[in-house]
């Protein structure tokens, strides 16, 4: 190679399985379609696909819900270890109460049951938490102590963004199975494997397989030295990443300036950020933490000269911009799910274009859809604009990019054979941290972007609710409902027409009760009047 990391010293480590590969079979298998493995896994696929798109009703969640939670409680109690018997005495009361209150209980909500599964899991990762560092030998135990704060993260979430994570809950259960389901059913009924698949030991196939992945030393070096900034060639590529990223952000910033949606595309595709992104990535995989810490300080410095030099083009040039008027920030300020979603396909896709140099032609389309520059040219205009609020709204946009390229990619390049599955349980541990500690701020960004979700469900909800209280107060009366605006603790109606609103009691009392709250209603009225103009 003539760029990147002098890979002569790590051949050992690029080193992977060599056995013989499982064969596949192109005949179906039609003898085992209707075996028991088979129909097991149908029947998993199916019961998840049910569960998936069906409306849950609270009453079985709170029954599955109260079923883990008594074997919790069971668990706890019949520990035999005598460490913390008092605290898994109280944790099993606690867990057990819970799952019978949620038996008896005929009104649930889902609200309900998603705090009340958070404030389990918080009060147990806090026992852990306080076990980990209160140790008998006086040493901290750093796994238990990031497992306490991963429980807690988890806690805080459902107990925040209950809709949001009870529904996330529900997709992973229900995705679980899905997968176990499939494939079980296409690896007895194509014959892929030599013996039936059953869906109690899929997933144990499914790791074997990993470990039989083609996937040779040199295709890693190649790829290593794409994303490392490493070796003779080191220097160089640094000033390159750091001219590329003051070019990107320049394009950005005055694209957000212009309200120029082709200008911000053409800064995504300049931007190099991506790269020690996914250095990141693959060194918490591989066990790696000084090329961690490389990565991770050059996508920093990344991060850090984009804020500042938009902050330096927005006070020095004095332009004057809109949060709600610019599509571009407007746009950036205020992440949902949905743009996780988005994050969490292009994190994939350029793991894979990175890890294939097959498809590495896609990497612009992934650009495109990441866009991590544009965000910091928001946050950095914002912040010298004094619009806080709309900075960090930018932030958790990039934030939520960032966490899905550094979990998804670890998570591609392992199924695509970069990672010997060897490095996982050679370096196991320093990989169990590093991705808990990832996690733990990917739930983080799950809190925030759960809350804006379901506030911007709530505030569509809300003017549903509102319009079509106003339109049967209205009835047969000579008024129109031109406009309105729902905020947390007023209402303000605009209405035009020939009848004059001035018993608007019933209208105040029928909003309160349908938004659940008590709110102040404002009422402006524009009178209509009505001629003909008869001309001769």
């Amino acid at each position: 190679m003539d760029d990147g990391v002098d890979v002569t010293e790590l051949s050992d480590e690029f080193a992977d399985y060599h056995g013989e590969l499982v064969p596949f079979r192109a005949e179906l298998a039609w003898s085992r379609l209707l075996n028991p493995p088979t129909l097991r896994g149908l029947a998993a696929l199916v019961g998840g696909l049910v569960f998936l798109f069906s409306d849950q009703s609270t009453t079985a969640l709170s029954l599955i819900l109260a079923i883990v939670l008594v074997v919790w409680a069971v668990s706890e109690f019949s520990a035999p270890t005598a460490e913390g018997r008092v605290q898994r005495l109280t944790t099993a009361l606690l867990l057990a109460g819970i799952g019978v209150a949620l038996l008896v209980w005929p009104d649930v909500t889902g609200r309900i049951i998603s705090r009340l599964l958070g404030g389990a899991i918080i009060f147990v990762g806090a026992r852990d938490l306080y076990r980990a560092i209160r140790r008998d030998d006086d040493h901290v135990h750093v796994w238990g102590v990031i497992r306490g704060l991963f429980q807690v993260a988890v806690g805080i979430a459902l107990w925040v963004a209950p809709a949001t994570m009870l529904s996330l809950v529900i997709t992973l259960f229900a995705g679980f199975w899905i997968i176990t389901g499939i494939a079980t059913a296409v690896g007895n009924f194509t014959g892929m494997a030599e013996d039936d698949v059953d869906v109690t030991d899929v997933w144990y196939r499914i790791f074997r397989w990993l470990e039989q992945r083609p996937h040779t030393a040199d295709d890693r070096s190649q790829l290593y030295g794409k994303i490392f900034y490493e070796g003779a060639m080191a220097a160089r590529r640094l000033s390159r990443f750091f001219l590329l990223m003051g070019f990107a952000t320049t394009i950005a910033a005055f694209g957000i300036i212009s309200d120029s949606t082709a200008v911000v595309i053409g800064a995504m595709l300049v931007a190099p950020l991506m790269t020690p992104l996914m250095g990141t990535s693959l060194s918490l995989t591989m066990g790696w933490p000084k090329r961690a810490a490389m990565s991770a300080g050059v996508a920093l410095g990344g991060v850090a000269l984009a804020i500042g030099l938009s902050a330096v083009y927005g006070g020095t040039l004095a332009w004057g911009i809109d949060p709600v008027t610019n599509s571009q920030v407007a746009s950036r300020v205020a992440p949902t799910l949905i743009d996780l979603i988005i994050a969490i396909a292009a994190g994939g896709a350029g793991a894979f274009a990175l890890s294939r140099p097959d498809v590495s032609d896609a990497l612009p389309g992934v650009a495109v859809a990441i866009a991590l520059v544009p965000p910091l040219a928001v946050v950095g205009l914002m912040l010298e604009a004094r619009q806080f609020s709309e900075a960090f709204g930018a932030l958790m946009l990039f934030t939520t990019n960032m966490v899905a390229i550094l979990l998804v990619g670890a998570l591609v390049f392992l199924l695509t054979g970069v990672v010997p599955v060897a490095k996982l349980v050679s370096e196991r541990v320093w990989i169990r941290n590093t991705t808990t500690l990832i996690g733990i701020l990917a739930i983080v960004v799950l809190v925030v972007l759960g809350s804006t979700s379901e506030r911007i469900r709530a505030q569509s909800f809300d003017r549903d609710n509102v319009a079509e209280v106003v339109d049967s107060w209205i009835g047969d009366r000579s008024l129109n409902l031109v406009s309105y605006t729902v905020a947390p603790d007023q209402v303000e109606l605009v209405l035009v027409g020939g009848d004059r609103p001035d018993d608007t009691e019933d209208l105040d009392a029928a909003l309160d009760t349908e938004l659940q709250r008590n709110v102040t209603t404002v009422v402006r009225w524009v009178p209509e009047e009505r001629f003909v103009v008869n001309g001769d």
